[in-house]
């Protein structure tokens, strides 16, 4: 089981690599979008499975139960059109696999000392957040013009 999980996180983290950076409409989108959903899904199933290999359940087992949860927000705002925030949901989701990811690796033999693992931590959620801000300055605008819209139509 830890193969799969091993190999379902890997292939995640290359999918949604290629999801920041490539176009965000059409088939191909949806299509390699789906296919996140579901190595995602899959690697945070998986890990329910791999007691032994962290001592029993623990608080990464939470985080699983949250990325299923933010996957179900991510899948639910695309299909309601809300995009801005199904990109938020879905780059943060991967942000944070990238850095479970790297967590895991340092516990099974990634040598570097701690103050290293923290800040190539905090570099790497630097970039997403200022890479991600027009996207929140988005969202805020479109829950704005939401507001207005309910407003307005209650005049």
């Amino acid at each position: 089981m830890e193969q799969l999980h091993v190999t379902v996180a890997i292939i995640a983290i290359l999918i949604g690599g290629i999801q920041i950076v490539r176009r965000k409409r059409g088939s191909g989108h949806r299509l390699l979008g789906r296919a996140w959903v579901a190595a995602m899904a899959l690697a945070a199933v998986s890990s329910f499975f791999l007691q032994s290999a962290t001592g029993g359940f623990n608080f990464l087992h939470g985080l699983s139960v949250f990325v299923l949860a933010n996957l179900a927000l991510g899948v639910w705002r695309a299909r309601r059109g809300r995009y801005t925030e199904h990109a938020l949901f879905m780059i943060n989701t991967w942000g944070g696999l990238v850095t479970a990811g790297w967590m895991a690796a340092a516990r099974h033999g990634l040598e570097l000392s701690s103050g290293i693992h923290a800040l190539i931590l905090a570099a790497f959620w630097a970039i997403l957040i200022v890479a991600t801000l027009p996207l929140h300055r988005q969202a805020v605008r479109n829950r704005e013009r939401r507001q207005d819209l309910v407003q307005s139509s209650r005049a």
